[in-house]
């Protein structure tokens, strides 16, 4: 199935693009779609734990399903005060 993947930060710079189609195995959840990011882009992996995954503007659990045609925003960690 076909998600578009927002990516902000060092996902963006990752990526090379602030938003991409991103191809899943149906049934993916949102700790799917981290585990495959991760293993195609390792160096990203010292966000995991981290990182805030939201489907069609709302925070999920890692355990959410994503549906053909969401659209999913990796949010990094946000620091500061």
């Amino acid at each position: 199935m076909k998600i578009k993947l927002r990516l902000f930060a060092f996902f963006r710079q990752a990526f090379g693009a602030p938003e991409i189609s991103y191809e899943l195995a149906e049934g993916a959840t949102a700790a799917d779609l981290l585990d495959d990011i991760f293993k195609k882009h390792p160096t990203l992996e010292k966000s995991r734990g981290h990182v805030v995954v939201t489907i069609n503007k709302t925070a999920v659990k890692l355990t959410e399903k994503i549906n053909e045609g969401d659209e999913v925003a990796l949010l990094p960690p946000v620091s500061g005060g």
